[in-house]
């Protein structure tokens, strides 16, 4: 026979979230037959929730307190990499492939949690504590692949924008979380009306898995309503092509269009409109043109050889006279601290003059940012 068995201690039942027993709830004989179960197969019953395959159910303080758990770790390691290990571009694989790569699922939590919005809302504005805590920290890896303490919005933008719009790839919550939630959910709804197709054959699943999906539109649960909300926000976004035109944007986005393209596509127009939004942005302008200066992106000798991401001793850091700029930071106080901007070189008109037209910022990025942060991201 085929089959496994799991350790009682990886197993439990819940049978609320309450934070209280439910077997007192239950008719006596069943409460008997469970009572049993519990104690014969399982490390005893949860009463605020349990993780099935790493995502967690249950209550909202649950829920809160593993995205909590998982944040705070995502940011110990992104620092131990960052200040243990002395080569730029394992730190940037390891970040972006390893510790990023970790993310999507986390936020797919994220969303169903804090998705409160009774309309849908715009896709590319998710602004909760866990989004904000993984953008803070690529902010910071970025400055220290470039040596900067300060990235302006508009090289993060950048930074972050999928490979075909000149951008590394980085992934960013604020823009990607409610497609995280909503890509995966789309693909499970198929598998469970139409099942999982092999190389030979079609597996269906079974009766159970196929009911609890079959109300996708109109079941009033969370975590159907929150995916219906979020395609729903992606109707000026996707248009359904003349072979499909008989199906509303639910029907055509769940069981017909390409998931990939979905990702890509609306990634990609969410992209688009921030770049827009900065590149028009008179606020931004300058302190754009400042990342551009060879001292604010850490070389001090005005060359473009990288700094070492591990921390600097006195004797590494070139002598610069007191009116200079200050010395290259060092990865360590990157990591740890957070982001804090010139303010002075913003507000500051003269200190270097804006240029005349949007384009020039391509080209500074392109020839000083982008070259440092892509010789580790995607070599």
């Amino acid at each position: 026979p085929l089959g496994g068995i799991l350790a009682d201690k990886k197993s439990e039942v819940m049978l609320g979230n309450t934070g209280k027993s439910m077997l007192s709830h239950l008719p006596e004989d069943v409460r008997a037959s469970v009572d049993k179960a519990i104690s014969k197969y399982t490390e005893g019953e949860t009463k605020l929730g349990l993780r099935a395959l790493g995502f967690p159910m249950g209550s909202p303080k649950f829920i809160k307190g593993y995205l909590t758990s998982k944040m705070s770790k995502f940011s110990k390691d992104t620092r131990t990499i960052a200040t243990k290990l002395t080569n730029e571009q394992t730190v940037a694989q390891l970040y972006t492939h390893s510790l990023l790569g970790r993310i999507p699922y986390h936020m797919s939590a994220d969303v169903l949690l804090n998705y409160h919005s009774e309309k849908p809302k715009s896709p590319f504005t998710w602004s909760t504590e866990s989004a904000k805590d993984v953008d803070g920290m690529t902010r910071r890896i970025i400055g220290a692949l470039s040596n900067t303490n300060a990235v302006p919005e508009h090289a993060f933008v950048k930074a972050t924008l999928p490979q075909s719009l000149n951008g590394t790839g980085l992934y960013s919550p604020s823009r990607s979380a409610q497609l995280s939630y909503a890509v995966p959910l789309a693909r499970s709804i198929r598998y469970a009306l139409r099942g999982i197709q092999l190389k030979h054959k079609i597996v269906n699943l079974r009766g159970y898995h196929r009911h609890l999906f079959k109300a996708w539109k109109t079941s009033d649960l969370p975590i159907f309503a929150t995916y219906r909300k979020i395609i729903l926000s992606l109707k000026n976004f996707i248009e359904i092509p003349d072979t499909h035109k008989g199906l509303d944007l639910l029907d055509y986005v769940t069981l017909h269009k390409s998931l990939n393209s979905l990702q890509h596509d609306v990634t990609t127009e969410g992209a688009k409109a921030d770049r827009k939004r900065l590149l028009h942005d008179e606020t931004q302008k300058l302190v754009i043109h400042n990342i551009s200066d060879p001292i604010r992106l850490g070389s001090a000798a005005a060359d473009s050889s990288p700094i070492p991401l591990e921390a600097l001793t006195d004797d590494d850091i070139p002598d610069q006279d007191d009116d200079d700029a200050d010395a290259p930071p060092t990865a360590e106080s990157i990591i740890a601290n957070a982001e804090t901007p010139d303010e002075s070189a913003t507000n500051d008109a003269s200190a270097s003059p804006q240029p005349e037209h949007p384009d020039t910022y391509d080209t500074w990025y392109k020839e000083t940012t982008r070259p440092q942060i892509q010789t580790g991201l995607c070599s």
